[in-house]
């Protein structure tokens, strides 16, 4: 099973300031929020959907403070970071109500889809660096030294090869020229995407298809017909408890960026 990390490992050049070269649709609705140097911006395709289809949005992250600030997600990278990050309710991430006004759940799926940067695309294969290979052969001829039938080696060559995943995107996470800092006045924002991947899961919707530079909201199903609620959220707050056992245990202080904010909801219509 893949990790599932929210924590930026993207080269940025290419992304920020990307928002600001896009046209807004006439059909666009878009609502901002802002507090200390994080500004996030909301941005509709059209406010009204036909029921089990899909809202399409942009989401955009701005750095409105006077020095750089970190981006801990990697939306702008991995769309499924949004769909994590509304199941934990953490980070950056989108909230949908329903027309009587609850919280509708996070579609519930499989292992996830959040790829890291040393992963094969889809049908390759990624060798073994050196080391690694060094390593996998001494853990065979380990297994077939204590004697272990075919089953028993092929379940710890299963484990071997999962924490070794673990430990490689452990590495990218944690690789200080992944991280990005947005400067002051920089930006940063979701990309086109849709979910074009029907044979997983049963009840995803194969005709619908990428519109312009919109992300789909795959993550939440609108069944119902009625006036809906979405709003984008960013919440890398911690307690005032957890800050002052950080600050008397290892000197580490909230960054500015450290906050939370809300947009205000965009209400939209889900028709029969």
């Amino acid at each position: 099973m893949k990790l599932l990390l929210s924590i930026s490992i993207a080269a940025f050049p290419l992304i920020v300031g990307q928002a600001h070269a896009r046209a807004s649709t006439k059909s666009e609705t878009q609502v901002t929020a802002a507090k200390g140097p994080v500004q996030i911006t909301l941005r509709v395709h059209k406010t009204t959907v036909k029921a089990e289809k899909s809202l399409w949005y942009k989401l955009e992250l701005k750095n409105i403070g006077k020095k750089k600030i970190l981006i801990e997600d990697r939306f702008y990278k991995d769309a499924w970071v949004i769909h994590e990050n509304s199941k934990v309710q953490r980070r950056l991430y989108l909230e949908v109500t329903d027309p009587q006004g609850k919280l509708l759940k996070v579609r519930r799926v499989g292992a996830g889809q959040s790829t890291f940067d040393w992963e094969p695309k889809r049908g390759e294969m990624v060798p073994f660096s050196p080391e690694e290979q060094r390593e996998f052969d001494a853990v065979v001829a380990d297994l077939k030294k204590r004697g272990l039938t075919a089953q028993e080696q092929s379940i710890a060559l299963s484990d071997w090869n999962s924490k070794n995943n673990d430990k490689k995107n452990m590495a990218e996470l944690s690789d200080p020229a992944k991280q990005l800092w947005l400067p002051p006045g920089a930006s940063t924002t979701t990309f086109a995407w849709a979910y074009t991947d029907p044979d997983e899961y049963a009840d995803h919707s194969t005709d619908e298809i990428q519109i312009g530079d919109y992300t789909q909201l795959w993550s939440f199903k609108l069944a119902k017909p009625g006036t809906y609620c979405i709003r984008a959220i960013y919440n890398h707050a911690s307690s005032k408890s957890h800050q002052k056992e950080m600050a008397a245990r290892y000197q580490l202080y909230p960054e500015d960026w450290e906050v939370e904010v809300k947009t205000p909801c965009v209400k939209f219509t889900v028709r029969p």
